[in-house]
């Protein structure tokens, strides 16, 4: 005769709440967890697994928020380069330029200040200069600060909006579409 062991049986005098803590005190069991970082941890695993290798959960949710974290950085570098920003002065502040002059040391205090009180009001920024002068370095430092601070910028060389606003030119304008669609059929 095959010996079978009984399920124990729940008191039909509990109520719903009292009966599903009752299954749950009979699926699980408590384990208790020591990892170096985060001292002993007591948690409830599933009766037959109590033997198995669990991680702590404090270090899974850590490692977890690292992840995101990191990849929510990975994204938010991938937009800047988007924007025309270098990876050259990406993630750098203000203080990575370095000042050796009166002048230098003014024109850094107006690119921060542009920077930091930039809004709807704010009027264009043009920057003329000798090569050499830290122009491009000041204003990708400029979109990079708009760009940390959740606004959306194009960093583009005056040679390239040139260039782009050439190509232009060549394009039929929207009269000349006009006039070649009404010579056509159109299904």
């Amino acid at each position: 005769m095959a010996h079978t062991q009984s399920r124990p049986q729940l008191n039909p005098c509990l109520g719903p709440a009292e009966q599903l803590q009752a299954k749950r005190q009979l699926l699980l069991a408590e384990k208790i967890i020591r990892c170096d970082k985060h001292g002993e941890t007591r948690i409830d695993v599933l009766v037959g697994m109590s033997d198995m290798f669990i991680s702590c959960p404090h270090c899974v949710k850590e490692k977890q928020q690292a992840e995101v974290l990191a990849k929510a950085q990975a994204e938010r570098k991938q937009t800047a380069i988007w924007s025309g920003i270098s990876e050259r002065y990406y993630g750098l502040g203000f203080d990575a330029y370095q000042t050796t002059t009166d002048k230098q040391q003014s024109l850094l205090s107006f690119a921060r200040g542009y920077a930091q009180g930039f809004g709807k009001s704010t009027p264009n920024l043009i920057m003329t200069g000798a090569t050499g002068t830290g122009k491009t370095m000041l204003a990708q430092l400029i979109a990079s600060h708009l760009h940390d601070s959740g606004r959306k910028v194009l960093f583009i060389r005056s040679s390239e909006m040139l260039r782009q606003f050439k190509a232009t030119w060549d394009l039929p304008t929207s009269a000349q579409v006009a006039g070649q669609a009404r010579d056509q059929l159109l299904l």
